[in-house]
């Protein structure tokens, strides 16, 4: 008897036991499941998360390395002594850079030089472009170019505003084919070279008190030709050119005439023309044409 109560009890307990053993494993493994659903779901939207503005988001590849370097602010002509507020500071990527470009932090090294170059508005300043000492000749005239005088008065002069340095346009006023008057530009972007013979704007006379006076520019051969030519047969002017005008400039030669200033209107012609008057409407816009009858009255036709 003492045997099989002694027996029952022990499996008792050791069922107890297995039933704990599996509800703690069942919370345990609920646990880590839960754990990692929490896991994946944060993973889901750190993926679908997009960053805020001004964030750069983690590339497999380096950014390309850049250098800032000085670049013109504005047209610098050859001869011209450089100022450090002629220049700006860009970055561009450091395999566009030329090797003997000027670094921004190299600025000092420009006070006192002079240009050996011309140099276009955004162009980039290189150790070839600068010199220590001033051009010896400001009137040199380069291969295949010519030196061109005309004489000016303070209007086609612009004033005394073109000066040693300057850029301008020759335009050429003259009497066409159907002897109507015409402007046209003969030479663009022309240099000057001189002003009533001075070739330095420290040394240029003052025009107020003269009628006429010479600009000397710097020009091509075949342009030196046709300035001649049109100052046979027509006026010439200067038209002043501004600093950041680019080098390349669109092609627009032709003339302008009095049609662009009054626009001509078209008249209906009537080729059986006996007196007839012709009226446009103002409220339809429709041209009229009034005949006189045998009765001496106005007879009025809509032209089509």
């Amino acid at each position: 008897m003492a045997t099989r109560f002694g027996s029952s009890y022990s499996t008792k307990k050791l069922s107890r036991q297995v039933r704990w053993i599996i509800a703690c494993l069942s919370g345990i493994i609920l646990v880590l499941c839960g754990t990692l659903a929490m896991v994946l779901l944060q993973l889901n939207e750190s993926e679908n998360q997009t960053p805020p503005p001004g964030v750069a988001l983690a590339s497999d590849k380096p950014p390309a390395p850049t250098t800032t370097i000085l670049t013109a602010r504005r047209r610098i002509e050859v001869g011209e002594q450089l100022t450090l507020d002629m220049f700006n500071e860009n970055s561009f990527l450091e395999a566009l850079v030329p090797q003997d470009a000027i670094r921004a932090d190299q600025r000092e090294f420009l006070i006192g030089k002079f240009s050996t170059l011309l140099l276009d508005s955004g162009a980039s300043i290189t150790k070839t472009s600068i010199s220590n000492k001033k051009p010896i000749s400001a009137l040199y005239i380069p291969p295949g170019y010519r030196a061109f005088t005309i004489l000016v008065d303070p209007r086609s002069g612009v004033e005394g505003y073109a000066k040693p340095g300057s850029r301008v346009d020759v335009l050429w006023s003259f009497l066409g084919d159907d002897k109507q008057r015409q402007v046209a530009s003969v030479v663009r972007y022309s240099r000057v070279l001189s002003v009533a013979g001075a070739t330095e704007v420290e040394t240029m006379p003052s025009l107020n008190n003269l009628q006429t006076t010479t600009v000397t520019l710097l020009v091509t051969e075949n342009d030196a030709k046709r300035l001649e030519l049109a100052r046979s047969l027509g006026q010439l002017s200067l038209s002043l050119v501004g600093d950041s005008e680019p080098l390349q400039l669109k092609d627009n030669d032709r003339p302008v005439t009095i049609a662009d200033i009054i626009p001509q209107t078209h008249e209906p012609e009537d080729p059986n023309y006996s007196g007839s008057i012709f009226y446009r409407d103002p409220v339809t816009g429709k041209m009229m044409k009034y005949l006189l009858d045998d009765r001496g009255r106005w007879k009025q036709e809509e032209i089509s």
